[in-house]
């Protein structure tokens, strides 16, 4: 199978400004979807508006510079199939250039300094991306992903807040469609914050010091009973473990918590 064709995308934070981006994918069918390599080019427009920007980080500040990210191109190749009725994978690697890669910064203009600017920087990025996925009908569904970044900046020392390594495992399972439970477990590699400290040899009077945060690790169950089609009631437990870390410098994350309620649909 092979498609190639050309995407054009406005940026609204620049006037009149287009951007054209290549979107080639080509796969060949080895063995009845058992292997199924595959390669591509294409690129896109991230918009990095202000709900998009709060729902990955709830503590930035009101007043932001707004830029668009732009990846220029993306190359990649992998590999994708079936073991059996039940087990999927998809193993793949990738290039990218990006242009105003957002990050986030302690804003140090107040004393707490717990609130965060966004900063753009262009970077390379290398991406491997393992997946493997288990389906038992609508009964069990299983998950396990895992996914390597390795960022080279442009003018920064790091990619502020992006991880190293991510891992992802979560299963849901259907009991007669009556008991629906779950389970999420996640693990984010160190982190580094981007902190500045005194120095009186520098023309602005302060260094800038990469601060390593530890990884983190995370784990969330949920458990709904649905009465009939209409009436549900739901439990959530949230950090499981009972660890408290820090996703982002100066904000610990809060230790067990839980939520209940009940759905109604009309």
């Amino acid at each position: 199978r092979a498609s190639i064709g050309v995407t054009g995308v406005m940026d609204v934070f620049v006037k009149s400004k287009f951007y054209f981006y290549p979107n080639i994918d080509l796969s060949y069918n080895i063995v009845d979807n058992i292997i199924v390599p595959y390669a591509g080019a294409s690129g896109k427009l991230q918009k990095n508006s202000y709900k998009a920007l709060t729902d990955e980080n709830p503590y930035v500040l009101s007043d932001l510079t707004m830029t668009n990210s732009n990846y220029k191109y993306e190359i990649f190749g992998g590999l994708k199939g079936t073991l059996s009725s039940t087990i999927a994978y998809n193993a793949r690697v990738s290039y990218s250039s990006i242009d105003n890669l957002a990050m986030y910064v302690n804003d140090t203009k107040y004393l707490l300094a717990n609130r965060f600017d966004v900063i753009y920087d262009d970077a390379e990025l290398l991406n491997i991306r393992g997946e493997v996925s288990y389906q038992q009908r609508e009964k069990l569904r299983i998950n396990l992903r895992g996914e390597y970044f390795n960022y080279k900046m442009s003018i920064e020392q790091k990619a502020w807040y992006k991880p190293t390594m991510e891992f992802t495992l979560s299963a849901n399972y259907n009991l007669r469609d009556k008991i629906v439970a779950k389970i999420d477990l996640y693990y984010i590699d160190n982190q580094f914050a981007k902190t500045f400290v005194s120095d009186t040899t520098s023309s602005t009077g302060k260094r800038v010091v990469a601060q390593e945060l530890k990884g983190v690790f995370d784990a969330n169950v949920g458990v709904e009973y649905r009465y009939n089609k209409r009436l549900g009631f739901f439990l959530n437990f949230t950090n499981i473990t009972n660890f408290r870390y820090y996703r982002y410098n100066n904000y610990p994350t809060q230790r067990i918590g839980f939520m209940g309620g009940l759905s109604y649909s009309f």
